[in-house]
């Protein structure tokens, strides 16, 4: 397993990536300011899998994804590509 985590520059991109994409949605790190999981505020659950494939878009060049985090709907999990 591979350590991945999203740190603060990472994170207040990502929220201007969705705000400029017209998402009233934003992210906060679980546990901190680097974090292996993020947390989803004002979440519609239409856009879920948009914004998530967004993220993940975002993400691919850091060689990470955000996956569904099993106890919470508005959880994602960091994981590396290298694990998949």
């Amino acid at each position: 397993m591979y350590a991945c985590t999203i740190d603060f520059q990472m994170l207040y991109q990502i929220n201007m990536l969705l705000k400029e994409k017209g998402y009233n949605v934003t992210i906060h790190t679980i546990g901190g300011c680097s974090c292996n999981g993020i947390e989803l505020k004002n979440l519609n659950d239409s856009n879920r899998e948009l914004i998530k494939e967004i993220i993940n878009d975002y993400l691919k060049n850091k060689y990470m994804y955000i996956k569904d985090d099993p106890t919470n709907k508005n959880y994602f999990t960091v994981s590396s590509t290298f694990d998949k």
